[in-house]
């Protein structure tokens, strides 16, 4: 017979806390009661709550500031993932990340022409935009500012993803979104690369990455997921130079 596996008054302490927080009850600022307060009203001795707040604290889930408490804190899952992220990433895991894309963005589209809000459609339209302004002020000034144009993308791409609805699939985009952003520096080096080769311009380039984006726009409105799977695939096909 398998054996039940104790849990620890510290983690016993620590979901309990973290209950609170999700239920809203304690809310991002929120000052958390002291340590003699917490262990009267769990039940356990002071160090069990010290090494619990220490705990979440690591987690960065409570922030405790030196003469003034412990107090909640605004949890990002995005920044908490690409600080993580970095410990495990290797190079080699970029070519898998086409084949993620591939399999979880595509999903995203066919749902998000199923079910985005108008809302939502609003949202796509705001990051095409600010995706056209940043591909703009690249043609003017003649050259790429990679980072800016990546962080344009992800925002356009993780509008998506939300439109699908799928609360999972969006937080697979979230862990995702660092290993990502190097591939699509990656690509982008690669096609600007083979472009200057072929001695066309980067202006052509970025006329090109516009008019792809404005289609998935358009497809997604339109709810034409076979024109739409096309654009989306020749746009994160590594191998191709729009």
């Amino acid at each position: 017979m398998a054996k039940l596996v104790k849990v620890s008054l510290v983690d016993q302490v620590c979901d309990k806390i973290k209950e609170n927080i999700t239920s809203k009850q304690w809310e991002a600022g929120f000052k958390i009661p002291s340590e003699q307060e917490l262990a009267n009203n769990f039940g356990v001795n002071r160090l069990t709550i010290r090494m619990a707040l220490q705990k979440l604290n690591t987690l960065g889930i409570v922030e405790t500031k030196a003469g003034e408490g412990t107090f909640v804190k605004k949890f990002s899952f995005r920044k908490y993932v690409s600080e993580v992220t970095e410990l495990f990433m290797k190079p080699e895991m970029l070519n898998d990340v086409c084949e993620f894309r591939k399999c979880i963005e595509i999903e995203c589209v066919r749902l998000a022409i199923e079910r985005a809000t108008s809302e939502c459609i609003l949202e796509l339209e705001k990051a095409f935009d600010e995706y056209e302004r940043v591909t703009n002020e690249v043609k003017e000034a003649d050259n790429i500012d990679i980072d800016r144009l990546i962080e344009a993308d992800l925002e356009f791409h993780y509008q998506i993803c939300k439109a699908s609805k799928n609360s999972l699939f969006v937080l697979a985009f979230i862990a995702a979104r660092e290993s990502i952003y190097q591939y699509l520096k990656s690509i982008n080096v690669h096609r600007c690369q083979i472009i200057e080769n072929e001695g066309r311009s980067i202006i052509e380039f970025m006329q090109n990455s516009t008019y792809y984006h404005k289609q998935i726009v358009e497809t997604i409105k339109n709810a034409d997921f076979q024109k739409c799977k096309k654009i989306y695939l020749e746009m994160i096909d590594l191998a191709t130079p729009i």
